[in-house]
């Protein structure tokens, strides 16, 4: 059965993170945001991924955990990767460091995420709010490398 929240991410810097609560990731690292990530649009370290939004400000942002994979959506972009939660707490956090009330207990272990990227055609990021949204897909799975399904052109 899925488990879904929702609530408003402040992306400053144009991005937002998910965190493994208890393993937190280095989001300054030299390795997050790479070119490759910039164009997936998802920077992947471990205990953190990064969120590449067109929004400098608040986005909306709904998280629905699944049991197995859900099909694929019809979105602007989809990319996904893998995030380990060691005691399985997840936090969406807006950037820089902005507490949100997105966190979920699960169980620990490895999952999947996808984040599928809606809105992107409203045009180029922007300061104020653009019209983009993000649903972000996560369920137990193997870890795996980071995968754009669809590319926003």
């Amino acid at each position: 059965m899925a488990q879904t929240i929702t609530g408003k991410v402040y992306a400053g810097y144009f991005q937002f993170h998910l965190f493994d609560a208890d393993a937190i990731g280095d989001t300054g690292s030299e390795a997050f945001w790479t070119t490759d990530a910039n164009a997936a649009r998802l920077a992947v370290v471990p205990g953190a991924l990064g969120v590449s939004t067109n929004t400098y400000g608040e986005v909306p942002v709904t998280l629905t955990v699944y049991d197995s994979a859900p099909p694929l959506p019809d979105a602007d972009h989809l990319v996904e990767a893998s995030l380990t939660l060691t005691q399985g707490k997840l936090i969406v956090d807006g950037c820089p460091d902005e507490p949100t009330d997105l966190a979920l207990q699960l169980p620990a272990g490895d999952y999947r995420v996808r984040i599928a990227s809606y809105g992107l055609q409203n045009g180029d990021s922007q300061i104020e709010y653009n019209g983009d949204q993000y649903h972000i897909a996560l369920w137990p799975e193997e870890p795996g490398e980071r995968t754009v399904i669809k590319r926003f052109a």
